[in-house]
């Protein structure tokens, strides 16, 4: 009870000397700013409530159409077969491309079989091919001297500015690390 009368007696000599607050908020003040919050919302949202019937307003306006003849304009239908300029089924356009496709490989010099329409490469094509591949990676430029304009084989690698090539290997390149500890040849 001691407090409730010391506070109702205002702040004391002591509190005032030394600088605290010298009135607390009151009841009344507090009322007028929460009805003062919910004025000023309310008005807020009758602004805004506003301004979207004005948008619908204006939306509708422009969605009148600007002719009295209002047509709907239908896209052009899809080009499905059969077509006008080539009336064929599916089936028949499916087997005039495997025609045309066997005689494309039977002008390489490839086996065609025309029931499965299935093609096989001859031997001595694959060999020539295999052949010229092993051929170019026999001639592969070796490397030249330093800061030559070589191609080395392997990987691709990026030169750092100190010189020294950076592979997917990591350091060193092509070399081999050796599968477990130990195993190094002397």
């Amino acid at each position: 009870m001691e407090s409730n009368t010391a506070h109702s007696q205002g702040p004391s000599a002591e509190s005032l000397r030394r600088g605290y607050e010298t009135s607390d908020i009151t009841f009344s003040g507090l009322v007028w700013f929460v009805l003062g919050t919910i004025v000023f919302a309310v008005v807020l949202w009758i602004i805004i409530w506003f301004i979207m019937q004005m948008f619908l307003h204006n939306a509708r306006v422009d969605d009148v159409p600007r002719s009295a003849i209002h047509a709907v304009q239908v896209p052009p239908a899809p080009t499905i077969q059969p077509m006008h300029a080539a009336d064929v089924l599916p089936s028949q356009d499916l087997q005039e491309m495997r025609e045309h496709e066997d005689a494309v490989f039977k002008q390489l010099g490839w086996k065609v079989d025309s029931a499965t329409h299935s093609v096989q490469i001859p031997a001595d094509m694959v060999a020539k091919v295999r052949d010229a591949e092993s051929a170019i990676s026999r001639s592969a430029p070796t490397a030249g001297p330093k800061n030559a304009n070589t191609i080395n084989p392997g990987p691709p690698t990026t030169q750092t500015t100190n010189g020294a090539a950076l592979s997917p290997q990591g350091p060193g390149g092509n070399r081999q690390n050796p599968p477990y500890p130990g195993s190094e040849r002397q």
